[in-house]
């Protein structure tokens, strides 16, 4: 019955932005982002978590769409300077499909904050505004690179595809949504994007990327490159790495660090 009272505040979020309707060319994947939640966080008390994440994913879907499938490379400036100053104002050179999406963000976003705010008195709209920038900027990257005609680097493609996978938005949210006090090295860990945070992100990329690498947009490496060297040759961990990233998790929350693995086992047993 709790679930089922859940999908219904989620259905009704979902309606009243106006993604579905006014975005016609973005995929609707509510359900999937809803049932992935589900998995990655299935305690029975933390249906909060699972509502906010599953908003996370979906708006985290649709622009990507926006980035990927609609937006010129013009307007995808114009959005990505938009989400970088935070300001409903800055909507006025926006088109109108962009407006809706960047209104459904940016009010999902304040909201967001406010309740956490309400509850623990912290104030987390600059973390979540940053995660947020942060993820635009590495579609508007893709974007470019594709635009462009240009081929990167291995190198270069991973520095900002395990950004533009966008793990580190979810963990953020995440980070937020346990309850838990809230200590300065935990936050800092967030704001440096630490290597919990980074190695996770890019496991699920490479591994989202070997079922989706004949559709990307971007090929990571050529036939010839493919042959020639080991994909997974450049990102293996070294002991004293692995030991680090052990450490870092005792900055963050059981549930949050075991959320994120979660996240990185569904993708990578995807695939």
């Amino acid at each position: 019955m709790l679930n089922f009272f859940l999908s219904f505040l989620i259905i009704r979020w979902w309606k009243r932005t106006g993604l579905e309707e006014k975005l016609s060319f973005a995929r609707d994947r509510l359900v999937e982002n809803f049932l992935c939640t589900v998995g990655t966080n299935f305690n029975p008390n933390l249906e909060y978590y699972r509502k906010v994440i599953t908003k996370v994913n979906s708006l985290i879907t649709i622009i990507d769409d926006v980035y990927d499938v609609y937006g010129t490379l013009e307007e995808l400036e114009l959005f990505t300077e938009a989400i970088d100053r935070w300001d409903l104002n800055g909507m006025d050179s926006l088109p109108d499909y962009m407006k809706i999406c960047f209104e459904a963000l940016y009010n999902f976003v304040n909201e967001f904050a406010f309740e956490i705010e309400n509850k623990s008195g912290y104030y987390s709209t600059p973390q979540l505004k940053k995660v947020w920038t942060s993820l635009c900027k590495a579609f508007l990257i893709e974007a470019k690179w594709y635009h462009g005609g240009y081929t990167p680097s291995f190198e270069e493609y991973l520095e900002n595809a395990w950004i533009s996978i966008s793990s580190h938005v979810i963990f953020t949210h995440g980070y937020f949504l346990i309850p838990h006090s809230f200590k300065m090295e935990d936050l800092v860990c967030l704001e440096e994007n630490s290597n919990i945070i980074r190695f996770s992100a890019m496991i699920s990329r490479l591994a989202n990327d070997l079922g989706t690498h004949k559709n990307h947009i971007v090929p990571l490496l050529s036939d010839d490159q493919r042959k020639s060297r080991p994909l997974f040759g450049r990102v293996g961990f070294s002991r004293f790495e692995m030991w680090g990233l052990w450490y870092e998790s005792k900055h963050f929350p059981s549930l949050v660090f075991n959320g994120q693995l979660h996240i990185t086992r569904l993708v990578f047993g995807g695939h």
